[in-house]
């Protein structure tokens, strides 16, 4: 069914979108509402109205835009979410919801960080940043690293060469 955007009252909760992925599985098929809290996705329905084939997402694979589609579904309707992520005043606050889902999800985190970026759901966004924040506050730096999985660049001895030169002590470093 390709239409303007302009006759989308016509179909009151039934206009959806299909959206295909990186790994060029079955399009991902979603509703309006869920489709133009994806900003770049909402763009080009503004811009070229809804049509039957599906929008290209390239930069996104299939399990990850499933778990940025929970979250815009979590959050459909809900403008205070929507609005407080645009806002340049950002709160550290996360709700119930938010952790439990940023804890569900965080072998995918990374994956999860890029898709909101790319594309431009903001609330998840910052929901992903405050939740790495919340992560890593008062971690010493060898935590960190385990927290990310960055191995260090350095061997044992330059290690412990820096910890010595700066004065840290074992295990801080």
């Amino acid at each position: 069914m390709d239409c303007d955007v302009a006759d989308l009252h016509k179909f009151p909760n039934t206009v959806t979108v299909k959206l295909q992925t990186l790994d060029r599985v079955q399009p991902i098929e979603v509703d309006i509402d869920i489709a133009n809290q994806l900003r770049i996705v909402g763009n080009m329905i503004e811009d070229l109205g809804i049509r039957d084939e599906p929008i290209i997402l390239p930069n996104v694979s299939s399990d990850i835009l499933k778990i940025v589609i929970e979250f815009c579904d979590q959050y459909k309707g809900n403008k205070d979410v929507l609005l407080r992520a645009a806002s340049p005043v950002v709160t550290l606050e996360m709700d119930d919801w938010g952790v439990s889902f940023m804890k569900r999800h965080i072998n995918d985190l990374f994956g999860v960080i890029l898709a909101a970026d790319y594309l431009e759901v903001m609330a998840l966004l910052d929901l992903c940043c405050k939740f790495i924040v919340d992560q890593v506050r008062g971690m010493k730096p060898k935590a960190i690293r385990e927290f990310f999985r960055i191995e260090s660049d350095w061997s044992p001895e330059e290690a412990l060469q820096i910890m010595k030169e700066n004065g840290w002590k074992e295990g801080e470093f």
